[in-house]
């Protein structure tokens, strides 16, 4: 894991909620805080695209922001698969998990994690994301 500035950097946001996806890239946009974000509606699908771009590191995300309660592929099973990928991938990224509600047992689970920096409250806020930076 990168220590990445949380500004101008690349964006990976990973949620199933389109509205909240939104929220994110505007409040990226206000607060100047990203170069790029791709967004993906699901943990399979942002998987993929770290997969495909594993050969060039431009294309790999600085931070991504990760929803937890997810359909299909939810935040912990994206951990579970995002800790196969390539050393490369892996170390690229500062990953953030994204949550409107903490559940204590969530919470311990994602901080053990190794590729887990912290768990941000929704809707995401740039003084606690600059917190961690």
């Amino acid at each position: 894991m990168k220590n990445h500035d949380y500004l101008n950097a690349f964006y990976m946001c990973v949620d199933d909620n389109q509205l909240d996806i939104f929220v994110v890239v505007k409040i990226l946009e206000l607060n100047k805080a990203a170069s790029k974000t791709l967004t993906y509606n699901s943990g399979s699908e942002a998987l993929e695209y770290l997969k495909a771009n594993a050969e060039n590191e431009k294309l790999i995300p600085d931070i991504i922001l990760l929803d937890i309660q997810m359909p299909g592929m939810n935040g912990f099973e994206f951990l579970e698969e995002y800790a196969k990928l390539p050393e490369k991938i892996t170390s690229a990224s500062t990953l953030f998990l994204l949550s409107s509600t903490i559940d204590k047992g969530d919470q311990e689970k994602a901080l053990a994690d190794p590729f887990v920096k912290a768990i941000l409250s929704k809707p995401l806020n740039v003084e606690e994301l600059r917190g961690y930076f």
